[in-house]
């Protein structure tokens, strides 16, 4: 039997990946620590291009100490990210040590 509609029409698909840290179908559960840290990833990330952003934006006549607190703020940004990284690995790690 063939089906009258291609998974490309299919409107209302359904997500059926499984995410074994949080023991989870479709989305992350509500408690899941690999979402909360990537969702903290990706605010750090954003707060990186913000702050590059005005960087970027500082008018010539700006003091030197805001200069060099943004760009301080901006180095703090990237250990952040490398930090959240490491400590994403990290639960990657015990995760499929638990995991089956």
């Amino acid at each position: 039997m063939t089906s009258l509609t291609s998974d490309a029409d299919n409107q209302h698909p359904v997500d059926s990946t499984y995410h074994p840290c949080c023991n989870a179908i479709g989305r992350h559960g509500p408690d899941c620590v690999v979402k909360a840290v990537d969702d903290a990833r990706a605010s750090i990330e954003l707060a990186h291009r913000g702050a590059a952003a005005a960087l970027r934006a500082l008018p010539d006549e700006a003091p030197l100490f805001a200069v060099v607190d943004t760009v301080n703020a901006i180095a703090h940004l990237r250990a952040a990210t490398r930090l959240v990284d490491r400590a994403a690995t990290a639960i990657d790690r015990t995760t499929a040590k638990v995991t089956p």
